[in-house]
């Protein structure tokens, strides 16, 4: 049984809430984090990711969410710090 879990957020204003399962969280995003943060150090300097989706399927949402795992726990003692711009076109 997956172990789904709420986190509430503000997005342009609004609060919404946004589920994600905790095999998804550890399999997918938090190395996704990794990943980042393992270039950025190989960089030396700041390292801009794009995403790009339809509207209103959630792009601020997960990154209103990976900022949040940047922020846990998790990577208190990481140097990488998400911050989004969200740009329409």
């Amino acid at each position: 049984m997956k172990e789904w879990k709420e986190y509430l957020f503000k997005v342009n204003g609004f609060e919404m809430t946004a589920v994600y399962n905790e095999d998804t969280i550890q399999k997918v995003f938090l190395p996704l984090l990794k990943q980042l943060q393992q270039l950025q150090k190989e960089k030396k300097e700041r390292i801009i990711v794009f995403m790009a989706a339809p509207p209103a399927v959630g792009k601020t949402t997960l990154c209103e969410f990976l900022e949040y795992l940047s922020r846990s726990r998790v990577y208190r003692h990481s140097s990488i710090r998400i911050r989004w711009i969200s740009l329409s076109l």
